[in-house]
Formats: structure tokens, C-alpha cells, sequence
């Protein structure tokens, strides 16, 4: 029993462990998809985040480009007087954080350029055509705004000056409904950094900045990233572009190399840019390992648990078998004959393992009552064959028992007395004494019984009898011709004496 008890608790212990792992790996792949789908809403957040970042970065150059542009063509008298112009660009430069803050004029193609000087206040620079071989109106800042009448964002590029990657905003003026120039700005993208750090929630986490024009990336911390060719870069970037181009601002997955990275963008429409935030998959690891062994630990405790109290129920159940195992070892040696009798299963229990008990204990009392109706057949038909050993072929078998082969042996026994007592006699004994009487030359006794034997042995003392009866008519006849022929030899031996005297003295006359 005990050991049913524990192979039921190791196959429950097996059951329990094969479903509590399916259950943990279910429900840590849901909540690693939870997980997920919460990092890709915080991911989207941060997207945004990072777009309004460089929005604010972005709008005070903007705001000053678009001020002066204003401030020009709402006092158009400035273009003849240039030095007030030029006092309005340096005191603007003053207080904005710009590294190079200019005015592009198109009549004569001069540049007006406030350089900021780190620790000092900006420099002016004035280029013209004549002087520096510089002209304002063959540049592509200067070409782009005037043709596009909007705010334009240059392509980033690497500056000669400082070796940084630059970007030129710029807005065209009109005087009089003609582009009289145009007002830009050069910022340094790695001023970016500093908004886009507040925005670095995980270990590996990543903003860029992709410009949609080029598909360049314009931002990375990594230097190598920024404005490179590489053709896995380029396939990453397209991969973001699209992504970005079918699902919106919705986070996606990109495997770069072997470390699979979720993306959120969103576009910064005044440069035509993508503002990203990335991180690797594996920076919510920690947490999934955390809640794997927590998960890990809570089953097995609850298997442990689980198991004991399953084996002290199980072992406490099944206490009714071991009754049950040992009335049937019992029984067995009831049925072997090691034992006179057998021993009954007392389960008190309502459950199958008490009708298993009944059942068993109501066929030990059939096949006891069956075993003691064979063992009286038995005793019977040894009585029986003593009786038809002793010659008493009237004998019968009554005894009764559900036993078909014992049964048939009955049948076979009453085949067997009828055949002795048909063939033989009712009695073997009354024929051994008949034959007896015979040979003590007694031969009118007679059975009265039907048995051939006795039948024949009947008309064997009839013919016997008869052929007696023969033999001593014979004989006296035979003795009544004895007795003729006795009187005959007497009469004839007289003759013969008579005859001899004659004779004698015929032979005496003869002589004389």
C-alpha cells in the first residue's frame, strides 16, 4: 500500500511539476509579453518625450531665425542701413546659445556672422564676394530657403571649423515681394545630447535622431553611427523608417547584429527628422529573472506542500487496501490450504474501496461455503466408492455442490453404479455367496436381482441344476440296465455252469 501511495504521490509530484513549468513558462511569456507592451507604451512616452526635447532645443534658434527675419522685413530700412542691422544680429547672438548666428544678402551676396567665442562675446565676421571669394547666394542654405519660402532645416554635416556635426536653420526674407536674403543659424547637434540624456530610463537605452531627407542618422552617442554609410546601419535605418511609415509612432522590434532592440519614433516635422528612443530587450532580463524564480520558488513550495499533504491523504485512503491486500493473502492461503479458514476484509468506509471489501467478502463466504460443500462431496463420494469397493452397487452419491467438475464426476459416478449394478448384480457379495453355494454343490439357491451377471449365474444353477436332474435319470436307468444286465450275466454264468457239467459229463461218458 505504502508503496501505491508513493508511486500515486511521484506520478502527482510529476504531473504537478510538468504543469506548474508549463504554467510558469506560460505565464512568464505573458508576463514578459505584459512587460513589453507596457515598455513599448513607456517606450512611446519617451519617444514623445524626446521629440518635445528637441522641440524645446530647437525652438529658441528657431524663434530667434524667424525673429529676425520678422524684425527685417517689418523694418525694411535696414537694408540700406547695415550697421544697425548688424548691431540687432550681434545683440541677438549675445544672448542666444548659437555658434554661428548670420544674414545672407541677396543683392550683394555679404554675409553678416556673429561667432560665438567660448568665455566671450560673439564675434562679427563680414564676407563678401570681392574680399573672401565667399557669396552668399551660391550656398545651399541660402538657395533652398529663398526657392522654398519656409523655415529650412539643412542636412546635417561635419563643420571644417570644429570638426562637429552641424545643422543650418534657415528662413528667407522679402522686401518690397522680392527675397531680399536670408537668416541662419548653425547649432551643433551634440547640444542635443544634453536634452536627450534626461531621457535615458534603462541601461541601454538610446536616443537618435534620423533625418528623413539624407536617412542619415544625425544623432547618436556613439560617434561612429552619426552620418555613416554603413550598410548595415543604412538597413537598420530603413528598417526604422519603414516601421515607422506603416504603424506611426508605435513601438517595433529591430534585431541588430544579435541584440534584439524595441524602437519607438516620432517625427519632428520643422527639420523632417525622426526622433527615436531605443533600448535591448535584455534590460527587462533582470526583471523577467526575477519573476521567473519567484515563480520558480512559489511552486515549489506549493509542490512541496502540495505532495505532502498528498502522500499523508493518499497513504490515509488507501488504508482500507492494505486490510483489503491482507484478507486477500489470507483467502489465498485458505484457497492453497495453509490456512483452515479465511480472513474477512473490515473496511468500515462508504467509499469504493468499502464495496470492494463487501464484494470480496461476501465471494470469500460463497467460496468458503462452496470449499466446505466440496470438502462434504468429497467425504461422500468416498463413502460411496467404499460401498461400491464392498460390492454394494445400489449405492448413490447425493451430495450437492456448485462445483461443475465435481458435478460431473457425480454423473460419472452414477454412470458407474448403474453400469456395475446392470452388468453385475445389485449386490457382488450375494453373488460371491451364490457362487459359493455352488461349489458346495449346492445349486438351488437363486438371486432375485436383474444384474446380467446374476441373471447368468441364475441360469447357469438352471442349467446345472438341469443337466443334474439328466445326469440322474441316466443314472438310475442306468442302474435299473445294471441290474438286467446282472441278472442277465447270472442267468447266463448258470447256463454256462449248467453247460460245463454237461460238457463234464459227456466227457466222462465219453472216457468211459
Amino acid at each position: 500500500m505504502k508503496k501505491v501511495a508513493n508511486k500515486i504521490a511521484f506520478i502527482i509530484f510529476a504531473l504537478l511539476a510538468v504543469l506548474f513549468t508549463i504554467f510558469a513558462a506560460m505565464n512568464y511569456n505573458s508576463t514578459k509579453n505584459t512587460i513589453l507592451d507596457v515598455s513599448k507604451n513607456s517606450k512611446e512616452a519617451i519617444a514623445r518625450s524626446l521629440e518635445v526635447y528637441v522641440d524645446e532645443y530647437l525652438s529658441s534658434k528657431v524663434y530667434a531665425v524667424e525673429g529676425l527675419m520678422r524684425y527685417i522685413e517689418e523694418n525694411p530700412s535696414l537694408m540700406t542701413d547695415r550697421e544697425q542691422l548688424k548691431d540687432r544680429l550681434m545683440t541677438m547672438a549675445t544672448t542666444l546659445d548659437i555658434p554661428e548666428f548670420y544674414i545672407g544678402f541677396a543683392d550683394n551676396g555679404e554675409l553678416y556672422d556673429a561667432v560665438a567665442q567660448a568665455g566671450r562675446g560673439p564675434k562679427f565676421l563680414k564676407l563678401t564676394p570681392e574680399k573672401d571669394k565667399f557669396d552668399s547666394r551660391e550656398k545651399g542654405w541660402f538657395k533652398q530657403s529663398v526657392s522654398s519660402g519656409k523655415l529650412y532645416f539643412t542636412p546635417p554635416y561635419i563643420a571644417q571649423s570644429s570638426g562637429k556635426t552641424t545643422m543650418t536653420i534657415a528662413k528667407s526674407f522679402t522686401i518690397d515681394g522680392k527675397a531680399a536674403g536670408v537668416v541662419a543659424a548653425d547649432l551643433y547637434l551634440d547640444g542635443v545630447a544634453s536634452s536627450l540624456a534626461k531621457s535615458k530610463e534603462s541601461k541601454t537605452s538610446v536616443p537618435l535622431i534620423i533625418d528623413l531627407d539624407t536617412q542619415l542618422i544625425v544623432y547618436h552617442p556613439d560617434s561612429k553611427y552619426i552620418l555613416s554609410s554603413d550598410p548595415e546601419i543604412k538597413k537598420s535605418v530603413e528598417f526604422i523608417i519603414n516601421s515607422y511609415n506603416k504603424d506611426g509612432g508605435k513601438a517595433f522590434f529591430n534585431k541588430i547584429g544579435e541584440d534584439e532592440r524595441i524602437f519607438a519614433c516620432q517625427k519632428y516635422d520643422r527639420a523632417n527628422w525622426l526622433v527615436c528612443s531605443n533600448n535591448s530587450v535584455e534590460d527587462y532580463d533582470p526583471i523577467l529573472d526575477s519573476v521567473l524564480l519567484n515563480q520558480s520558488v512559489s511552486s515549489l513550495v506549493f509542490i512541496a506542500i502540495i505532495v505532502v499533504i498528498l502522500v499523508f491523504m493518499v497513504g490515509y485512503f488507501l488504508k482500507p487496501l492494505g486490510i483489503i491486500s491482507s484478507a486477500l493473502d489470507a483467502f489465498f492461503k485458505y484457497l492453497n490450504y495453509e490456512t483452515k479458514e479465511p480472513l474477512k476484509a473490515n473496511v468500515a468506509t462508504k467509499d469504493e474501496f468499502g464495496v470492494m471489501a463487501v464484494l470480496i467478502n461476501e465471494n470469500i463466504s460463497k467460496v468458503e461455503a462452496s470449499n466446505t460443500a466440496e470438502n462434504n462431496f468429497i467425504k461422500e463420494a468416498n463413502a460411496f466408492v467404499d460401498k461400491i469397493k464392498a460390492g454394494d452397487f445400489t449405492a448413490t452419491l447425493d451430495a450437492h455442490t456448485s462445483n461443475p467438475a465435481l458435478n460431473q464426476l457425480k454423473s460419472t459416478f452414477a454412470q458407474l453404479q448403474a453400469a456395475l449394478k446392470d452388468a453385475i448384480a445389485e449386490n457382488s457379495n450375494e453373488v460371491i455367496r451364490l457362487l459359493e453355494s455352488f461349489k458346495a454343490q449346492d445349486f438351488t439357491k437363486r438371486l432375485d436381482d436383474s444384474g446380467k451377471m446374476a441373471a447368468g449365474i441364475n441360469s447357469l444353477g438352471e442349467e446345472i441344476t438341469n443337466m443334474l436332474n439328466i445326469n440322474l435319470e441316466q443314472a438310475k436307468l442306468l442302474e435299473e440296465k445294471a441290474g438286467m444286465l446282472a441278472e442277465s450275466m447270472k442267468e447266463l454264468t448258470n447256463g454256462a455252469n449248467v453247460q460245463a457239467s454237461s460238457l463234464q459229463e459227456s466227457a466222462a461218458a465219453v472216457e468211459q
